[in-house]
């Protein structure tokens, strides 16, 4: 506790030493022993007798490090604590590389790997919770969907990487423009959604047009590929929340009908 707000250089101490060998190590004298922190045996308000140590690696780096103060029998540790904590240690990083890993394979299968926001099977499940909460409770929930105009054209034109980076560029002021509780998913292609619970319609609308707004500043100054975006905006309460997506596709079919006669003028 007397720690918890101290803020200590790694190369301090004990923990110190173990990240610049990447070595387990002991400490029973700690009187002589140079590597002990003064600073830091001062802000624990009692007696350090002995310190024991080991690094914490997953695939080899050393993330931190494992480091026990005094034992509670008050004897001293020694050299023949060192393959214990060590053991403790390795199991602890196995366990750190698992929920990595599991981590990592979670996010394979909820998120669109080019862009980083949701996949459609991720934004399915978080509708069908939402729905659920709107029928229960009564409030509305509103959803943008978005696609790229000309997306094909793009990729053909000016090749791939140049459609990738407006589609990255795209889910950026997506971002930029979305609450922290507003779920971003990409559908497939050019193709991308915003789901807004709680939100009126207006209120959405205030959202689609600073996303439109964003991408015709950033065109009209000239940075990065010049595009465009049909967005269709829906909001619905208990009564046709389950037909809020195919609602959104014909109102976003919709605004692509008459985006080239605007663009023309």
């Amino acid at each position: 506790e007397r720690l918890g707000d101290q803020r200590i250089p790694k190369d301090q101490g004990i923990p110190g030493w173990v990240l610049e060998h990447g070595e387990a190590t002991a400490s029973w004298d700690v009187d002589l022993d140079e590597r002990i922190s003064r600073k830091i045996a001062a802000l624990l308000g009692y007696t350090v007798q002995s310190v024991l140590a080991a690094p914490l690696k997953v695939d080899g780096d050393t993330v931190g490090v494992v480091y026990v103060i005094n034992r509670m029998d008050e004897t001293v540790y020694t050299n023949k604590d060192i393959a214990p904590l060590i053991g403790i240690t390795e199991f602890a990083a196995e366990t750190i590389e698992k929920v990595y890993y599991l981590s990592a394979l979670k996010d394979m299968v909820n998120m669109d790997p080019l862009t980083g926001v949701f996949n459609r099977r991720s934004f399915d499940n978080h509708l069908a919770k939402e729905s659920e909460r709107c029928k229960r409770y009564g409030h509305k929930v509103a959803l943008l969907l978005l696609d790229v105009d000309g997306l094909g054209d793009i990729n053909s034109e000016k090749g791939y990487s140049t459609g990738d980076e407006v589609l990255k560029n795209l889910t950026q002021l997506m971002r930029d423009n979305a609450r922290r509780i507003d779920i971003i998913a990409r559908f497939s292609g050019g193709r991308f959604a915003i789901l807004l619970p709680h939100t009126q319609e207006n209120e959405a609308e205030i959202v689609r047009g600073r996303i439109l707004e964003d991408i015709k500043q950033q065109n009209m100054r000239g940075k990065g590929i010049p595009y465009t975006v049909s967005i269709g905006l829906v909001a619905a309460g208990p009564e046709r929340i389950d037909e809020l997506v195919h609602m959104g596709s014909d109102e976003m079919d919709k605004q692509k009908a008459i985006r080239p006669a605007a663009t023309d003028e």
